[in-house]
């Protein structure tokens, strides 16, 4: 082969290996997650580089945290001491670890602080945040089984339905409209992977809107967050919820009865959520969301 041949091969081949390094760099990550019973969102992670655990993705949690039951048998963390920390449920007290190493399929973070509490989801070791990706748009694809970390804006966000959410810290609040009776509500709700029923709703809310006394009762429910503390609540069905230009019906909603001002925010768990696809700008504070044709 003559010189000018063996140059201009090699031009070429490192033509070819830019094209592929580009595609990689621009190529979403994908990693899978099982949906459970408890319409939660189960994933592998690996602590430490020592302990294998089952996570919960929740989309209501800034810090990751580890529940008391798991944490003896875990080889490679130290906690440093015990301080106060807060659930959307209430506050308690944790211990914490300030500086580990977790990997949650090709995403890893160094220097990670970890808390330990009572309760995650059923099944899962603990749970940790959309922050802890550090990228602006991810997808929570429940056709597929998928979290996508995009790193591009991907072109089918032209065709879902978008709305623009409120942040309070790494907590995401969502505007829905609810019927009851013959009146439709307006409110925004929180985005909480971590709840397994449909809505749930502040006090003040459901004192104004009267829904105690203009929705059949089917059942009540003893909850508990994070930090243990014990919340009863009345569940029935809502004829009707729009998010966006989406609309559902036979929602299930819970509420609180006898002690108003205790639940200070309003919930959309993860048997509304597991109903659509959604990608979260977190940058620009939009959502993108598409109804699938059947539950999956």
């Amino acid at each position: 082969m003559q010189y000018h041949q063996i140059i201009q091969a090699i031009f070429l081949v490192s033509i070819a290996n830019l094209g592929l390094n580009a595609q990689l760099l621009t190529s979403p990550d994908t990693i899978p997650f099982v949906l459970t019973e408890h319409n939660n969102l189960a994933v592998e992670a690996v602590l430490n580089q020592r302990d294998t655990l089952t996570l919960m993705l929740h989309t209501a949690a800034g810090d990751a945290s580890l529940i008391r039951e798991v944490t003896p048998d875990l080889a490679s963390i130290e906690w440093a001491r015990t301080d106060s920390s807060s659930s959307w449920g209430g506050r308690g007290t944790s211990r914490f670890s300030p500086c580990n190493h977790l990997e949650v399929g090709s995403v890893a973070r160094d220097s990670l602080p970890l808390w330990e509490n009572t309760n995650s989801g059923p099944g899962t070791a603990g749970k940790f945040g959309l922050n802890f990706f550090q990228t602006a748009l991810v997808e929570i694809n429940y056709s597929r089984r998928e979290i996508v970390l995009h790193h591009h804006r991907p072109a089918e966000l032209k065709q879902m339905d978008s709305l623009s959410f409120r942040s309070q810290g790494e907590m995401m609040f969502l505007p829905a409209t609810s019927t009851i009776g013959e009146q439709n509500y307006p409110h925004e709700f929180l985005i909480h992977s971590g709840y397994r029923d449909g809505l749930l709703y502040d006090d003040d809310f459901a004192a104004k809107s009267g829904v105690n006394d203009q929705l059949e009762i089917l059942e009540e429910q003893e909850l508990r967050d994070a930090q243990n503390n014990v919340l009863i609540t009345k569940k029935a069905k809502l004829p009707g919820l729009k998010i966006g230009h989406q609309t559902l019906s036979n929602v299930s909603v819970g509420f609180f009865s006898g002690a108003i001002g205790r639940q200070k925010m309003s919930v959309l768990g993860g048997e509304i959520l597991r109903q659509f696809n959604w990608v979260f700008d977190l940058d620009n504070e939009v959502v993108y969301f598409e109804q699938l044709a059947a539950k999956g």
